[in-house]
């Protein structure tokens, strides 16, 4: 059974109780984690990230030993897609981690007849565009604006490059990262694995650190605030190769996050082919206001209220049983709670009083919660006043 089908839906993911562990591959995701010591995975995580940040610095910079030769450090570059926005201080450990080697490939936004890269155009000023009568749509990265980043990274004395994307369910730039590492493996002469569930390659057993061995693509199943979570747990292993590295990623993307947001509106998901026009008329008929997630990387309902007050509390209600439901997974009873609260608008002053009440209610929850802004793609498709709560564990 997949990992995430023990989670109950989520944009975003959540989980439903469980107490098994899988012990076989599953279906489509790597299985080099499936016979490890959960604890001393996360046990050494945590021995790094609970350090001071002096002292993490030291320890990444001084390399690593194993058995009874001390070996270099890997190198690893590490590629995000732009509907993932790092705050400040993620920005920072995530690019300490991977020595600098952090870079982000813009997907694209068109509003009426203007086009943008992701980066080039504030969210909040397509919330204007939006509420004036404007329409957005967007569209996945080239293959070669990947295969410029990797090559550059390569070049930069990588020994391998990670690739996390938003979910291959909601777009098609999971596969054109895939085909960009397949197409810069073969110029370099190097292994490329397409994705979780691809044989070998750069996830492969029994790899060392430092070795050139090759590019790992990973679909996080999630986007925005989801994917900041898994590149934590990659920055947490990027000094240990690749396969540990990719492996931890891959596993939070399918365990370890859940997301559960809240639109004004149903018609800009309905426009975007998230959700059918009978789904979008139902609800502005019966003025209903819905909580929604992504099962297995698809938006999908996880309840349906007549309030927005009722709408806000019942998202974090939904993110504290995902969080319940991960915390009976081996291994988990000691990982961190985080919560990031999402809006598209330029500052938290600006944004609804729906991202206000899902803060709060957060806020009562849990002690690490931060706030953030959804990428100018991820609001065309939410749309003006939409607001969200992503919870993860973290070592």
């Amino acid at each position: 059974m997949p990992a995430n089908s023990l989670r109950r839906r989520s944009l975003w993911t959540a989980a439903t109780s469980s107490t098994a562990r899988p012990t076989a591959k599953p279906a489509g995701r790597s299985a080099v984690w499936a016979g490890r010591n959960e604890l001393g995975f996360h046990q050494r995580a945590r021995r790094l990230w609970g350090r001071s940040r002096e002292s993490r610095e030291s320890w990444l910079r001084g390399g690593w030993s194993r058995g009874r030769s001390a070996r270099r450090c890997a190198v690893i570059g590490l590629i995000l897609d732009s509907t993932v926005r790092l705050s400040d201080s993620d920005r920072e450990v995530i690019t300490e981690a991977f020595a600098g080697r952090v870079c982000t490939v813009d997907l694209t936004v068109t509003v009426d007849d203007d086009e943008f890269r992701d980066s080039q155009l504030e969210p909040s000023e397509l919330c204007s565009r939006m509420r004036g009568g404007s329409t957005a749509r967007t569209s996945m990265p080239a293959v070669e604006d990947f295969a410029v980043e990797i090559r550059e990274l390569l070049d930069d004395g990588a020994d391998g490059v990670i690739i996390i994307t938003l979910s291959a369910e909601m777009s098609g730039t999971y596969k054109a990262a895939a085909a960009a590492a397949a197409q810069v493996a073969q110029e370099r002469g190097l292994e490329a694995d397409g994705g979780a569930g691809a044989g070998g390659g750069a996830g492969a057993e029994g790899v060392r650190p430092g070795e050139a061995v090759g590019i790992r693509v990973i679909d996080s199943r999630t986007a925005s605030a989801g994917s900041v979570g898994i590149a934590h747990w990659a920055a947490a292993y990027a000094q240990q190769g690749i396969a540990v590295c990719s492996d931890a990623a891959e596993k939070a993307a399918a365990q370890y996050s859940a997301t559960f947001f809240v639109p004004e509106t149903l018609e800009y998901l309905h426009r975007g082919g998230r959700i059918g026009g009978a789904a979008a008329l139902f609800g502005r008929a019966l003025k209903i206001v819905p909580v929604l997630q992504v099962d297995e990387g698809r938006v999908e309902p996880a309840a349906r209220v007549r309030t927005t007050a009722k709408a806000a509390r019942r998202a974090v209600d939904e993110a504290v049983a995902a969080v319940d439901a991960m915390r009976t997974l081996d291994g988990a009873e000691n990982l961190r709670v985080q919560a990031t609260v999402m809006h598209p608008e330029a500052t938290d002053g600006e944004a609804s009083t729906l991202f206000r009440a899902i803060l709060e209610a957060a806020q009562a929850q849990w002690d690490d919660v931060d706030t953030a802004v959804l990428s100018t793609v991820v609001t065309a498709h939410v749309g003006p006043g939409a607001a969200g709560v992503e919870v993860r564990l973290v070592p």
